[in-house]
C-alpha cells in the first residue's frame, strides 16, 4: 500500500493515543482496511433497502403480500438462516489473516495463551459491531413494515424480534471468529486446509436451515437463541483459551 492512498487523518498516529496492546493493533487494522470491510456492509444495507422498497410497492398491488409478517412467530425461524448469510464474520477473518496475522503469527509472543485470548476478545467486539449494523437495518425494516401496515404486532413482539436479530448477529460473529482461531483454515497459498473447519461450518449452516421448521412463540424462540448464544460464547472462550495457542498458526 502506498502512503498517498491514505488520508491525512488516517496517517495521524495520535488518533490511537488512548489505546494500547491488541486494542491499538486492531484499531489500526480495522481503520486501514475499512474499505474491504465496509463494502460488504453497504452491499447488505442496499439489499435490505431494496427489499423494503419492494415490499412497500408490492403491497399496493397485492393486499395480502405482507400476510407472512402478521406474526413474528412465522418469520423468526427464517431469520436464523438469513442472519447466517448476512454475517460478514468469515470475510473479516480472511482479511485479518492475509493482511495482519500471516506475518505476526511467526512470532511466539503473538501465539501466547493470554495474547491469543485477549486478541480474540478485542476482535469479537469489532466483528460483532460490524454485524450489528446489518442487524439494526434488518430490524428497522421489518418492524417498520409492521408499524406502517398496522400488522398484529404487540410491543413485546417487536422487542423479542429485535432482540433475536441482534442475538443471532452476535452468535454468528462468535461462530466465525471461533472457527478461525481454533481451526485456522487459511494457508499461505491463499487456500483452505482444515476439514474440521468446513465440517463444523456446514453443520451450523444446516442447523440454521432446519430452523425454518421451528414453530414457537417469539418469547420462547428468543430465549432459545439467547441460551444458545451464551453457551456458544462461553464454549468459544474456553476452547480458544485452551487450544488456540497451539492451533492458531501459519500453515
Amino acid at each position: 500500500m502506498r502512503e498517498k492512498e491514505f488520508t491525512r487523518e488516517e496517517l495521524n498516529s495520535n488518533r490511537y493515543a488512548g489505546k494500547k496492546g491488541f486494542a491499538y493493533l486492531n484499531a489500526i487494522f480495522f481503520e486501514r482496511h475499512k474499505r474491504i470491510l465496509v463494502r460488504p456492509i453497504l452491499f447488505r444495507l442496499c439489499i435490505v433497502a431494496v427489499i423494503f422498497a419492494a415490499c412497500v410497492i408490492a403491497s399496493f398491488f397485492l393486499p395480502d403480500f405482507l400476510e407472512p409478517l402478521s406474526s413474528p412467530a412465522k418469520i423468526l425461524p427464517v431469520f436464523v438462516f438469513l442472519m447466517y448469510l448476512a454475517s460478514i464474520g468469515e470475510r473479516v477473518c480472511k482479511a485479518m489473516f492475509y493482511n495482519c496475522d500471516i506475518s505476526l503469527l511467526r512470532y511466539s509472543f503473538y501465539r501466547d495463551k493470554k495474547a491469543v485470548l485477549s486478541n480474540f476478545k478485542v476482535r469479537l467486539f469489532r466483528v460483532a459491531g460490524l454485524n450489528f449494523i446489518v442487524a439494526f437495518a434488518i430490524s428497522a425494516a421489518v418492524v417498520g413494515l409492521a408499524l406502517i401496515y398496522h400488522l398484529n404486532w404487540s410491543m413485546g413482539d417487536s422487542l423479542f424480534f429485535v432482540l433475536t436479530i441482534f442475538l443471532l448477529s452476535l452468535f454468528f460473529s462468535v461462530h466465525h471468529l471461533f472457527l478461525y482461531y481454533v481451526f485456522q483454515p487459511y494457508t499461505t497459498e491463499l487456500g483452505m486446509k482444515n476439514p474440521f473447519y468446513s465440517i463444523i461450518n456446514t453443520v451450523v449452516y444446516l442447523l440454521s436451515y432446519l430452523c425454518l421448521q421451528i414453530k414457537s412463540a417469539p418469547s420462547y424462540f428468543t430465549m432459545l437463541v439467547l441460551i444458545s448464544t451464551i453457551l456458544y460464547i462461553v464454549t468459544a472462550l474456553i476452547l480458544v483459551r485452551k487450544y488456540a495457542w497451539k492451533t492458531f498458526r501459519v500453515k
